[in-house]
């Protein structure tokens, strides 16, 4: 098995909690629950959602490969534990509106 660079286990947890943040911002978007609070990506919202899911699976696969080809530097390993407990933070948020809307 060949060597493995260090900031690869982090990097695959911020993508799974990437994914997570993309299938409920959909499923949200879908039942009209939230407003994409990016801008950027508010305008793929306003033309479709598919639109949205292309972009934001590409926008992040991008990040994630320019952290890998960055992964020595310091700060690229700081940028992604950040991303991390943000990410974190935002899925609870998302886990927060879904239960309040779908359980009470």
């Amino acid at each position: 098995m060949p060597d493995q660079k260090p900031i690869s286990k982090p990097l695959l947890v911020l993508l799974t909690l990437c994914g997570l943040d993309l299938i409920l911002t959909t499923i949200e978007l879908y039942f009209g629950l939230v407003v994409e609070a990016n801008p950027v990506m508010r305008e793929m919202t306003d033309a479709s959602l598919s639109s949205f899911v292309i972009t934001k699976i590409a926008l992040t696969i991008l990040s994630c490969s320019i952290f890998y080809i960055r992964a020595e530097h310091k700060l690229t390993k700081i940028s992604v534990y950040v991303l991390i407990v943000i990410y974190g933070l935002v899925l609870a948020l998302h886990s927060i509106g879904l239960y309040a809307h779908f359980f009470s």
